[in-house]
């Protein structure tokens, strides 16, 4: 059983209890409906994006983003700019990942 919290433990919590450590990565998966005719401004902003790819799908005006970064914020920042953007309908978090930085260069078998 987890040991009880009180709001008052939340707020005062220190981040460097927390089990993620600083060279983990997440990685999250997108999957944004976009007007047709916005797509060229969408693609031009998905570029300013650091580590964010965008892929088309079997479905028209459905595509999928990937994003990689070193935190939390950094992905809900790009999503938010994701969905402020204008031309993109919907944004919906498929996927979250972590994992270690150094797992992301192990050779695959």
């Amino acid at each position: 059983m987890c040991a009880a919290i009180t709001r008052r433990d939340l707020l005062r919590w220190d981040r460097s209890q927390d089990r993620h450590e600083a060279d983990d990565v997440h990685i999250a998966s997108l999957l944004l409906r976009i007007v047709p005719d916005r797509l060229d401004a969408v693609q031009a902003v998905i570029a300013t994006i650091p580590h964010a790819e965008l892929h088309p799908t079997e479905h028209p005006a459905r595509y999928a983003v990937v994003l990689e970064a070193c935190d939390e914020r950094a992905l809900a920042d790009a999503t938010t700019r994701l969905s402020d953007t204008s031309g993109v309908l919907t944004v919906a978090i498929v996927t979250h990942v972590i994992t270690p930085a150094a797992s992301l260069e192990e050779a695959v078998t």
